[in-house]
């Protein structure tokens, strides 16, 4: 880098290489100032979603089936006043042997 200085003249030591690299800096410059314009209209773009029939059809039906029971209150309370009262009908050994069952999944 040559620095060109002379003690008769006044003002600025100047860089003889900085000549060269404003037009570098320049090019920069106006490539970062497209840059920014791309970005803007980018950001000014607007981006849209088209829901197929599918999904919508998925959305009502889940709808219907948040709005309903999920289960049987009557017959819950049906079931529980049979306990209650002794009348409920109890396979032991169907019971037993769901018991085994859910052992076995636990163990493993």
């Amino acid at each position: 880098m040559a620095i060109e200085v002379n003690s008769n003249q006044s003002g600025p030591i100047r860089d003889q290489n900085s000549a060269k690299t404003q037009p570098a800096e320049a090019q920069q410059s106006q490539a970062r100032a497209h840059r920014a314009e791309a970005d803007r209209k980018t950001a000014q773009r607007e981006d849209s979603v088209r829901i197929s029939d599918d999904a919508n059809s998925l959305r009502e039906l889940a709808k219907n089936i948040d709005s309903q029971d999920s289960f049987d209150e009557a017959k819950v309370n049906e079931i529980k006043q049979a306990i209650t009262e002794g009348r409920y009908p109890v396979n032991s050994r169907q019971l037993a042997e769901n018991f085994l069952e859910l052992e076995s999944h636990i163990i493993q």
